[in-house]
C-alpha cells in the first residue's frame, strides 16, 4: 500500500490542485503498471473526486431525467401544463441560486455536495405540491383561485 499525502496547491504552479488532472496522471501513469499478477487499486478523495468530474455529465443527464419525470408526475397529478411548469421553473430557481451561492462562496463542488441540488430540488417540488394541493383544496369549497392562491393554505376553510 502507498499512502500519499495531498496538498491544496500544486508546489510548482501555486494554483489549487486540479483533481481531474490528477485522476487522469493516476490512471495513466499508475495503473499502466498493473499486470496479469498485479492488480493496483487507486482509492482516496482525489481519486474519487477526479472520477466525479469525469462523470459530471452523466449526473447532468440523469438530473434532467429526474426533472423531466418530476413534471410529467406533477402535471399528471394537476392537469395543468402553467402550475406544472411554474412549479418546475421555481425549484430549478432554487438549484440554480445553491450553484450559484456555491460558487460565490469559492466552494467546490465535491462527491459528498453532488447530491444537494437533487435535494433541493426534491424540497422545492415537494412543498410546492403541498401549496398547490391546498389552493386546489380552497377552489373546490367556491374560493376564487385567485384569493385561494394568495393567501396560505386553509386559511380560506374557517367558513366551512
Amino acid at each position: 500500500m502507498v499512502v500519499v499525502p495531498l496538498f491544496d496547491t500544486d508546489a510548482e504552479t501555486l494554483r489549487p490542485l486540479d483533481y481531474h488532472e490528477l485522476s487522469q496522471l493516476l490512471d495513466r501513469q499508475v495503473l499502466s503498471l498493473q499486470s496479469a499478477k498485479v492488480r493496483i487499486h487507486i482509492v482516496g478523495f482525489a481519486k474519487l473526486v477526479g472520477d466525479l468530474i469525469a462523470g459530471l455529465q452523466q449526473v447532468v443527464k440523469f438530473f434532467a431525467f429526474a426533472v423531466l419525470i418530476t413534471a410529467l408526475i406533477v402535471f399528471a397529478y394537476t392537469r395543468c401544463l402553467r402550475s406544472t411548469l411554474l412549479l418546475v421553473a421555481a425549484s430549478l430557481l432554487g438549484v440554480t441560486w445553491l450553484l450559484g451561492l456555491i460558487a460565490l462562496l469559492g466552494r467546490p463542488l465535491n462527491p459528498y455536495s453532488v447530491l444537494v441540488p437533487f435535494l433541493i430540488f426534491a424540497i422545492g417540488i415537494s412543498h410546492g405540491a403541498q401549496k398547490m394541493n391546498g389552493v386546489m383544496q380552497d377552489v373546490a369549497r367556491g374560493t376564487h383561485r385567485y384569493v385561494a392562491a394568495a393567501t396560505p393554505s386553509g386559511a380560506c376553510s374557517w367558513r366551512d
